[in-house]
């Protein structure tokens, strides 16, 4: 289509007039379907929360069990500030 097309096209058109709901209505339906999505987003946080969690606790075990690898780190960190 070109632009003249387009233009008849618009100017053919006709506004729908009055809205289907109220002003009022309108934000009563909004506040309906954002409380059905925080139902559903309040589960999903707490899993993605819960599963964050889970993996911390994990490596830090896993760190925690495997000292060797603090012990380096901290013992090379300390003798590079002493013969700084």
């Amino acid at each position: 289509m070109n632009d003249q097309e387009l233009k008849c096209l618009r100017q053919g058109q006709k506004p729908s007039g009055e809205p289907a709901l109220t002003a009022d209505k309108q934000i009563a339906a909004m506040r309906k379907k954002m409380a059905q999505l925080h139902r559903g987003l309040n589960p999903t946080n707490f899993l993605g929360l819960a599963g964050y969690a889970a993996v911390t606790v994990v490596f830090t075990i896993y760190f925690w069990k495997r000292s060797s690898i603090s012990i380096n780190l901290s013992y090379n960190l300390n003798h590079q500030r002493k013969t700084l």
